[in-house]
């Protein structure tokens, strides 16, 4: 079973055939999408009429509005294709069902859906008529004919006069047909976004290969490389003393310059009060007095170089640096404790039963003995 991606593609490659002219590769891809809804129905019976299929574009017509019933432009193509296959009764009955689908609007804009084509209630009417001339009902003819000249809009309805002319010299007059490149299209946003798109985009791995490339950041702030700075300096050797521009200087002659306070010029040249300059890319004279000559820093190293607005500079301060994790404390030894105290003995319980024991006894004292 198709997918709804792959009916969406062939009915994107039908509608671009038609457009082309290619109303048999239309049809096939038409055809070719499964389960067909009634725009793409539609689609068929309008390619089959282009291609002269008449019988198949009314059945096709007839399977739109069995899906969608309330279409009013379906009604008038079945219409059209039943008056050229002869059935004009049927025909009849599909341009009054047309014209009762507007409900009394002048016309109907199916831009919407799909469909760039407006049907005007006065062509409804006009096709009307016809059938009834064929059939020979004359005055009903004339009645749908002045019915539409009322009601007419664009330009192109001024058929309706010539009908009515004809009509005064009994002769018939051609239908209003749709153009055969009137289809529904499908809606420009779903087509685009059938394909794939990778709004990511794919990854890319950026490595530098340089061995003192120690930077690490945004990229606006990355040094510029040598070569780059090289040929920044290349080309800044201009020939000529730099000179600041002091006073604006309109030119009066195509040989002078137009320069503005602040501007910087080289002079190559100076002679009788006018200087031979080069500024942006031109070379022309410029007085003396609106110059003011400046410090040529031009090849004096790193810091008289004079560098573009574009070529962003160094950073001149260190890159930073993860930080440093403190080296883990020492273990301590162990808390020297007091040694613990002897605990006393706790007394005896069989002590209290005892008698007391008799105090020690003194030792006498000395003896003293007369002089």
């Amino acid at each position: 079973m198709a997918t709804l991606k792959e009916n969406l593609r062939l009915w994107d490659e039908g509608v671009a055939a038609c457009d082309r002219g290619e109303f048999r590769t239309a049809l096939e891809k038409f055809t070719g999408i499964q389960d067909p809804s009634a725009k793409i129905l539609f689609n068929i019976g309008t390619v089959q009429m282009a291609l002269g299929q008449v019988q198949p574009a009314a059945k096709s017509f007839s399977s739109t509005l069995e899906k969608d019933e309330h279409l009013s432009v379906a009604y008038f193509q079945r219409g059209l294709a039943n008056f050229k296959c002869g059935r004009d009764q049927e025909g009849l009955q599909d341009f009054q069902e047309s014209y009762q689908r507007l409900r009394r609007n002048a016309l109907i804009d199916y831009k919407q859906l799909g469909l760039r084509y407006k049907l005007c209630a006065c062509e409804v009417l006009y096709n009307t008529a016809l059938v009834h001339f064929k059939l020979g009902q004359t005055a009903q003819c004339r009645e749908m004919l002045l019915e539409a000249q009322k009601i007419k809009i664009e330009p192109r309805h001024n058929v309706i006069d010539r009908a009515l002319e004809s009509l005064d010299r009994h002769q018939t007059f051609q239908p209003i047909e749709m153009p055969s490149n009137v289809l529904f299209r499908p809606a420009t946003s779903i087509i685009q976004n059938l394909e794939k798109k990778d709004y990511l985009g794919k990854a890319k791995v950026v490595s530098s290969i340089t061995d003192r490339d120690d930077f690490s950041g945004f990229e606006p702030l990355r040094r510029p490389k040598e070569s780059q700075t090289k040929s920044l300096d290349a080309a800044l050797r201009l020939e000529g003393t730099p000179h600041k521009v002091v006073r604006d200087h309109i030119p009066n002659s195509a040989e002078e310059l137009e320069v503005h306070v602040g501007n910087m010029v080289f002079v190559a040249a100076q002679e009788e009060g006018w200087c031979s300059v080069s500024f942006n890319n031109k070379i022309g004279l410029v007085p003396a007095v609106c110059l003011e000559e400046m410090e040529d820093k031009r090849g004096k190293g790193e810091e008289g170089r004079i560098r573009d607005s574009k070529v962003p500079e160094p950073p001149r301060s260190k890159p930073p640096q993860p930080p440093v994790r403190p080296d883990p404390p020492a273990r301590l030894p162990p808390l020297l404790m007091p040694p613990k105290k002897a605990l006393p003995t706790p007394p005896d319980e069989d002590a209290a039963f005892l008698p007391p024991s008799a105090p020690p006894k003194r030792a006498p004292p000395p003896l003293l003995r007369g002089v």
